[in-house]
């Protein structure tokens, strides 16, 4: 009986040494990295680059320095929002695309593609639009992961769009559920 008891503590001892273990395993967050904790998401954007929080409607923007004669700053944003019933990644790009419609340039159809966020399943929006008086070309990544919709939108005039790509594809590749 004391050899099955002894058994047992050391058991107990391996399951808990297990467990520190793999506690002390878990991911400490990166310097330079946007933690959104209560919306599950993490991001890295350039170290140049402004980063403002809860602008209008977004959890998180960031803005590409200034430069001299700049109309439009080139920016990266990060939506999320809720979604009132359970919705699959095509119902949500039918969702977006509809609501898209009305802020697209006359004429221009948005470009759809599949894609990965997170390592999540994802659909990519290539569209032109205008604001004020700025044309806007724009990147949008969506994915949905449990009752959330992600939104990451990249954003640029026409001219500065393709020099800017890289960095967009860069900046959303960084994106994580956490």
């Amino acid at each position: 009986m004391a050899a099955k008891r002894s058994s047992l503590w050391v058991l107990v001892g391996i399951v808990l040494a297990a467990g520190s273990l793999a506690g002390c395993q878990k991911s400490q967050p990166e310097p330079g990295r946007y933690y959104a904790k209560a919306d599950g998401f993490s991001i890295r954007f350039p170290s140049d680059w402004e980063r403002k929080e809860d602008v209008m409607g977004t959890t998180v923007m960031a803005m590409s320095p200034e430069a001299a004669g700049d109309e439009f700053r080139e920016n990266v944003n990060v939506v999320v929002e809720p979604l009132a019933s359970p919705m699959d990644l095509e119902a949500y790009l039918a969702l977006s695309l509809a609501n898209m419609t009305r802020l697209l340039a006359e004429g221009a159809e948005p470009q759809v593609a599949d894609a990965e966020l997170g390592a999540s399943p994802a659909k990519r929006i290539l569209y032109e639009t205008t604001l004020g008086q700025v044309r806007v070309k724009g990147l949008l990544v969506l994915a949905v992961k449990g009752r959330r919709g992600y939104v990451v939108t990249c954003s640029a005039t026409p001219e500065t769009f393709e020099t800017f790509r890289p960095t967009f594809d860069e900046i959303a590749a960084t994106f994580r559920f956490e």
